[in-house]
């Protein structure tokens, strides 16, 4: 027998609410037991693994491989009723076997024949506990089908100066490679940009090396280039903090293994870590206005969300590298240089792998409104303008996404956000080679720090307005005044008004007052940021420029993108000094 998926339970390194592994009644908690070996469950009560993390997909199965038969194997100790469930794709279940187990530790297989009469849906159990009864984590979905492919897995990690992140992480990646017997399939590569980790850990399944610093792409390419010509089949893109649970990655393995799909791609869906149970994203799309987030908002601890999330039609254009498995041989562009930002968006555009997201494999990542800075949107921004330059994205439209972002930063009093954005078109402008020529950003990032600092989140002691419901007479106001642009600071409100933290201000809320009180839920800070018409009058002016240069360099700037070697494989090999 193969394990397809086992049956995934809480880890304490990964925290993820109970509802996300198992349905419980939450009245009765304290009869149902986490340890590392098993579940526990209270006499009487009953347990549910409709869940994100235990739902078996018959049609993704059926869809990526070749598998014709699937079993049940149940690991426990104590009595119970042990139910097969069935599922449609919108949450509508019955139950198609229910067996009545006694276990002493030892394990009970039951087939699963509605994997080949139903085309869709979904497999899940539910034991209903007569005695106490433990449920081990050996409990999983398993075939006896040959695995179709030989999979070698390489886990490309770029790290720079978090030892304090990348080490708890390798430490769980091997611990995961031991427990699941994986030390011939399995090996960690600590790409070192930092040229400062000291792991004391010795392993026969990690390579530390250590490497320029040019950003995450440089890092993943790094790790490209490494694994490449060595006997591995398949690579997994991950941050250094790696937060996810353990069977996230045996899934990847047991999806390559089966896959009939060879160009497949695995997207780890990303969720919130302030709030485990929200998707960020499954993948997303990209548009020449930027990129759309698959399954953006949705509450995977609920049945409907998780069906509903599931039902997404969407394809994704890529998968963001915090945690992206792809199989190395159908890779035919690498990383192109962007430092960090939109390398992995760029590399999903230009491979065009089949790429999908499973549930179960998923991935935690820290605040990302709160990262937000005029130096997050000078790499975004740069990357965005590369990427529709080389996607052939008809001139208008480029300058359309610009501006609309540019003077949306502009009207939000952001003017350091907009600073930021006229050094990335000024960059780009100066063709592929700018990126050649700074590689490691150093130069940039000086430019940028004070920029920054204009908008750092701060500590104030400060009791903001809060907006009201907008009136007829506000709204014409707003348009006869240009958002405001024309009102005289004698007729601005006093104080600041309230504004979440983002990309940009609700103008219609904000444009008739001094000041802007941006708050961050996350840390409990804030920017307070005042309005400058001259700042405002030097950025349409800046713009102007801007677009000038633009429409008179467009298409020989185009052109160079497009048949530049910048982000080649050799042109890498070069820059590490590996020809």
């Amino acid at each position: 027998m193969f394990t397809l998926q086992h049956l995934a339970l809480p880890i304490t390194e990964f925290n993820c609410p109970l509802d996300m592994y198992v349905r419980c009644d939450s009245r009765n908690l304290g009869n149902f037991l986490i340890s590392k070996e098993c579940f526990t469950i209270g006499e009487g009560e009953v347990a549910t693994f409709d869940t994100y993390y235990n739902l078996f997909s018959i049609s993704k199965w059926r869809k990526i491989s070749n598998i014709r038969d699937l079993f049940f194997t149940l690991k426990g100790n104590g009595e119970a009723i042990v139910q097969i469930n069935w599922s449609d794709n919108y949450g509508q279940s019955k139950v198609v076997q229910s067996i009545p187990v006694s276990l002493y530790g030892n394990e009970y297989t039951v087939h699963l024949p509605e994997f080949n009469t139903q085309e869709v849906g979904y497999l899940y159990i539910t034991i209903v506990a007569k005695t106490e009864f433990k449920l081990f984590r050996e409990s999983r979905f398993e075939t006896p089908d040959e695995i179709r492919n030989k999979v070698k897995l390489a886990i490309v990690i770029t790290h720079f100066n978090r030892a304090d992140h990348v080490i708890p992480t390798v430490k769980k990646l091997l611990n995961f490679i031991d427990n699941y017997g994986l030390k011939e399939n399995v090996c960690i590569f600590i790409i070192d940009n930092s040229n400062n980790l000291d792991c004391n850990i010795s392993s026969t399944n990690l390579v530390v090396i250590e490497n320029p610093n040019f950003g995450g792409a440089g890092g993943f390419a790094r790790g490209l280039v490494e694994i490449k010509h060595r006997d591995f089949t398949h690579c997994l893109y991950m941050d250094d903090d790696g937060s996810c649970h353990s069977e996230s990655i045996y899934r990847v393995l047991s999806i390559f293994q089966h896959s009939q799909i060879q160009d497949l791609a695995l997207v780890g869906t990303l969720l919130a870590e302030e709030k485990p149970n929200i998707i960020l994203q499954s993948g997303a799309k990209y548009q020449y206005r930027g990129w759309k987030n698959i399954n953006f908002g949705e509450n995977i601890s609920s049945r409907l969300g998780i069906f509903r999330s599931e039902r997404a039609f969407e394809k994704p254009d890529y998968g963001a590298w915090p945690f992206y498995a792809f199989k190395i041989s159908s890779i035919k562009y690498f990383p192109f240089p962007f430092f960090v930002r939109g390398d992995d968006v760029f590399f999903g555009l230009q491979n065009q792998l089949t790429t999908i997201w499973w549930h179960g494999i998923a991935v935690l990542v820290g605040d990302l409104v709160a990262r937000e800075s005029p130096g997050t949107l000078y790499h975004d921004e740069r990357a965005m303008l590369v990427i529709n330059l080389m996607r052939n994205t008809p001139f208008l439209k480029i300058i359309k996404q610009y501006s609309k972002l540019y003077f949306s930063e502009l009207f939000s009093y952001k003017y350091a956000s907009a600073r930021a954005m006229h050094m990335a078109f000024r960059d780009v402008l100066n063709g592929p080679k700018f990126f050649s020529d700074n590689m490691d950003c150093a130069n940039v990032r000086a430019i940028l720090k004070p920029l920054n600092y204009e908008e750092r989140l701060i500590d104030v002691n400060l009791e903001p307005k809060f907006a009201k419901p907008v009136k007829k007479k506000t709204k014409i106001m707003y348009a006869l005044t240009c958002k405001g642009l024309f009102l005289p600071n004698f007729m601005l409100k006093k104080g600041a008004i309230y504004q979440e933290k983002g990309l940009a201000a609700n103008t219609i809320q904000t444009f008739n007052y001094a000041k802007i009180f941006y708050y961050c839920q996350t840390n409990n800070k804030c920017q307070i940021l005042e309005r400058d018409l001259l700042k405002f009058v030097n950025g349409f002016v800046t713009f102007l420029i801007d677009a000038c240069h633009f429409i008179i360099a467009g298409k020989l700037i185009r052109k160079k993108y497009q048949n530049t070697k910048v982000g080649s494989e050799s042109f890498w090999l070069k820059k590490f000094n590996m020809e």
